[in-house]
């Protein structure tokens, strides 16, 4: 079974560090590499393990197997989330 990430990914934390806006945003617009861009400007890069680029639309998606392909959105202070967060896909 194979799973489609949506060709966007906003990770917003208003409470961690008085953030105001996204604290990460991925567009996975890259189409390859094994790296999704933060176009946030808080370098937030995002670390594709297992997961492929598929075609999707107008841009591209990510193919996930379902088992152990995953993003890792990395592990800077900021993304340490002490509120409410909202993901939008």
């Amino acid at each position: 079974m194979q799973f489609s990430l949506a060709a966007f990914l906003f990770v917003v934390a208003a409470t961690a560090v008085g953030a105001s806006g996204p604290v990460a945003e991925w567009t996975f617009d890259e189409g390859r590499g094994k790296a999704a861009h933060d176009a946030s400007g808080n370098r937030h890069e995002a670390t594709l393990h297992g997961a492929t680029w598929a075609k999707q639309g107008g841009g591209y998606a990510l193919m996930m197997d379902g088992h152990d392909d995953y993003v890792e959105c990395g592990d800077s202070g900021n993304m340490d989330i002490t509120g409410p967060v909202s993901v939008e896909a």
